[in-house]
């Protein structure tokens, strides 16, 4: 409720939202995500508030897109790029063109990333890294793409698509990786295929709540 007070446009679970903002740009919001907009003369000023968003940008010199996630503020330098806040974390990945990031925590950070980069910031942290830059942005499709990653990460992926509660019993599981293309449309399935090649079973305990038990 909160959430929602706070924002100005809002995508409910298992639903994306596409936005077209009056300067040219185009915002795709994640189920579950939550923004605030303001626009001026002098700047563009996107709030994540809450969930993952996808940024098309009508790049302007005289006017700054700056958007801010958690900690992390990140300004377009002419670019398509995706921001996401899970687990106290902040996650820009950039698909194409430049964005300028800067974080003040756990130390001073600022760097530009170009198409096919990541950066995540943490409160403890800072990771960066590479990746195909086609994959930047691919829920907006409908689908989860797994790279040797972690089974809890895409669990937390697959949370907003799903209307239920999902409850692992292990919690060793949600260390073990995974790779894999998920159907981020069905997420019963999706979660199925993530967790049985390793064990894991899927209980559907009420219509709201799914368990997911492993040896």
């Amino acid at each position: 409720m909160i959430t929602r007070f706070l924002a100005d446009q809002y995508a409910p679970a298992g639903t994306t939202r596409t936005l077209h903002l009056a300067d040219g740009s185009d915002v795709v919001l994640a189920p579950r995500s939550a923004i605030s907009i303001q626009i001026s003369a002098q700047e563009r000023h996107i709030d994540l508030i809450q969930g993952e968003a996808f940024f098309t940008v009508h790049h302007e010199n005289s006017r700054p897109f700056i958007v801010q996630a958690g900690k992390v503020r990140a300004q377009d330098i002419g670019t398509a790029f995706d921001i996401q806040i899970a687990h106290h974390e902040t996650t820009v990945r950039v698909r194409d063109g430049v964005v300028h990031i800067a974080a003040s925590t756990p130390r001073i950070y600022a760097r530009d990333l170009h198409g096919g980069e990541w950066a995540r910031v943490s409160d403890t942290d800072i990771g960066d890294g590479t990746l195909p830059p086609e994959t930047v942005g691919a829920w907006k499709e409908g689908v989860l793409i797994a790279r040797n990653d972690k089974v809890g990460d895409m669990i937390t992926a697959l949370r907003p698509w799903s209307g239920k509660r999902i409850v692992v019993m292990k919690q060793a599981l949600l260390g073990k990786r995974v790779t894999g293309v998920y159907d981020l449309r069905n997420p019963d399935a999706a979660l199925r295929l993530i967790v049985s090649p390793l064990g894991g079973k899927i209980i559907h305990v009420t219509p709201w709540a799914n368990l997911v038990v492993s040896p």
